[in-house]
């Protein structure tokens, strides 16, 4: 992985959880329960994808 692609997905994953955040505060109901969760979701995986570390074993 890039730094790039690392700072994009972090950048993304912010996004996406301040936006899951937003509808989760300031929304009702059933669709904007599921978006928000959507959100949350979709937040961690590209947080995750960011943060992460790239392995660099290369024994396989």
């Amino acid at each position: 992985m890039t730094r790039s692609r690392n700072s994009l997905s972090t950048a993304a994953g912010s996004l996406a959880l301040a936006v899951g955040l937003g509808l989760r505060v300031w929304t009702h109901g059933n669709f904007a329960h599921f978006a928000s969760g959507f959100f949350l979701g979709v937040s961690i995986a590209l947080l995750i994808l960011g943060l992460a570390r790239p392995s660099r074993d290369i024994s396989r």
